[in-house]
């Protein structure tokens, strides 16, 4: 009697499928060990990238800005994580170009040209425009100085290729900032003396009694 059995070409057909699968399955492990060390590394630099942002502004808290733009490279061998480098870059500010003192003098004017250029409220912001024009240029020059932006790069090498995160902060110098706001204060204050002198040089005109009144007009 005959027994039954496999045949070749099945045999051979069950483990192509076998090697296929066997194949898929261990790709997907590479694959998922490579996210989980790529995700570990991430979160090592965004970690050493905060430490850095940390030191930096501790630094320039202490030793004040300065007026040129800085760039430091380095690693974090002393942290233990040599084969992380950085960049740090420390650059001033530019406030934008359509911000000027002109362009602000008119924005306020026309702010107050509701109230009325007669009133005592649009001559108010009219003076206070002429005044913030007048010192712009000096608040802006001590704004751009009190303000630094920080970016910090760190780089790593992962299965040959260079990763990298990139971070950016703004600090600003307390001190100066202090001096900005008090040009301001002093500014504000000025137009309200100028404004307040100016509506009250008002004039009024004496009533006549008699007959050269004009007709019309009630004594």
């Amino acid at each position: 009697r005959t027994e039954g059995g496999f045949t070749l070409l099945e045999v051979m057909i069950a483990l192509a499928i076998l090697a296929l699968s066997l194949t898929v399955i261990s790709q997907a492990d590479v694959n998922s060990v490579r996210a989980v060390g790529r995700s570990k590394q991430i979160t090592i630099a965004t970690q050493l990238a905060r430490w850095l942002m940390t030191d930096t502004e501790d630094l320039l808290f202490d030793e004040g800005f300065q007026d040129f733009e800085e760039e430091k490279k380095g690693d974090f061998g002393e942290q233990g994580f040599k084969q992380f480098r950085y960049v740090l870059k420390i650059d001033k500010i530019e406030l934008p170009p359509n911000l000027n003192a002109q362009s602000l003098s008119n924005a306020v004017s026309n702010t107050g040209s509701g109230a009325g250029s007669g009133s005592r409220v649009g001559g108010m912001f009219q003076a206070g425009a002429k005044m913030m024009g007048q010192q712009f240029e000096m608040i802006r020059n001590v704004l751009e100085q009190s303000i630094r932006r920080v970016t910090v790069r760190v780089v790593w090498e992962e299965s040959g290729r260079e990763r990298f995160i990139s971070v950016s902060g703004y600090f600003t110098d307390p001190r100066k900032v202090d001096s900005a706001g008090g040009l301001l204060g002093a500014a504000a204050a000025a137009a309200g003396n100028k404004s307040t002198s100016a509506s009250g040089n008002t004039s009024t005109t004496p009533s006549t009694s008699g007959a050269g009144s004009p007709a019309g007009i009630r004594r």
